[in-house]
């Protein structure tokens, strides 16, 4: 079970609450089959940050989907572009279900991710991708709310590197957490438990007011 939260880096965070957070069910017929499941779930406190079209977003505006949050950069060498490319291929193997899912992008390179690069950035991977960016305090807030975590440093003649945390969340319709993804996973296998979150979900979660 994991522990700890990895980082672009493979560097593994001490001291943070999420570990104790987590119960895996992977396997269990009872559940879904590859997620790290949260039970009870977690509330997950609002924040507001702006979509790369420049629009003012909150977290609650996404009440009544399925959230898959994940912290990023454009610049990224690997660890993004792996997740979102699954990510996409999730969603389209998810084919009309998708709608009722909806990715969100959070840039924590609040110097270099204009909101230009944003939009091309996540568009390239599926139209349906919003990417956020906020200020240092917003984007440390939106982080604070699942545990996520960054750290910038520059080295001797080398363009600056951002360690983050590569793990996906997945909110559920009313806004709360109910299971990770640590990096690596694999499209078919987030397309599973989204199908069975999709069908086994108590009706309650699904009543939220959509609010945009």
């Amino acid at each position: 079970m994991p522990r700890t939260l990895v980082t672009a880096g493979t560097i593994a965070l001490p001291g943070l609450i999420f570990a104790g957070w987590l119960i895996v069910r992977a396997g269990c017929s009872a559940g879904p089959p590859h997620a790290t499941v949260i039970d009870p779930p977690l509330s997950v406190e609002n924040f507001a940050l702006t979509s790369h079209t420049r629009e003012h977003v909150e977290l609650s505006d996404y009440q009544g989907r399925w959230v898959l949050l994940f912290f990023g950069f454009t610049a990224c060498p690997d660890f993004c572009p792996t997740t979102l490319s699954e990510l996409a291929r999730s969603l389209e193997q998810l084919q009309d279900a998708a709608s009722a899912v909806q990715v969100l992008f959070v840039s924590v390179d609040t110097e270099r991710d204009s909101p230009a690069k944003l939009a091309e950035y996540v568009a390239f991977f599926h139209p349906s991708f919003v990417g956020l960016f906020g200020s240092t305090s917003e984007i440390a807030a939106a982080e604070h709310s699942v545990a996520a975590y960054h750290h910038s440093h520059t080295k001797p003649s080398e363009e600056p590197t951002i360690e983050h945390t590569t793990r996906v969340y997945l909110l559920d319709p009313a806004g709360r957490m109910v299971a990770s993804y640590p990096y690596g996973f694999q499209a078919e296998e987030l397309t599973a438990d989204l199908r069975w979150f999709l069908k086994n979900a108590p009706a309650v979660q699904l009543e939220v007011t959509v609010r945009r």
